[in-house]
């Protein structure tokens, strides 16, 4: 029984700590000193918008670009990293057996 009070009590709490952390992630998009009545996007995104000035050479730039970039970026790191280079030799050379 007291499992099951205990696993409420932290499902509550990290439903309350997702939220609190979804609710700083819409503030940091929104910028205020605009007035949403004149100009809503720069109201809604504007926040966004300064913390990710579009990069050269890009025609569009969003979350979704964003994502893709840093995603690739982070498969070169791996793919350029000496061990999964030695980890990945072994294999091939293991295969060609």
């Amino acid at each position: 029984m007291t499992f099951l009070v205990k696993r409420q009590k932290f499902t509550i709490l990290h439903r309350v700590y997702r939220c609190l952390f979804h609710f700083t992630e819409l503030l940091n998009v929104l910028d205020p000193s605009i007035d949403p009545c004149e100009n809503f996007y720069e109201y809604a995104c504007g926040g966004w918008k300064k913390e990710n000035p579009l990069p050269n050479q890009k025609k569009e730039w969003n979350q979704f670009t964003k994502m893709e970039e840093e995603s690739n970026q982070f498969i070169r790191r791996i793919l350029k990293s000496k061990e999964t280079q030695a980890e990945y030799s072994k294999v091939s050379s293991t295969a060609s057996i």
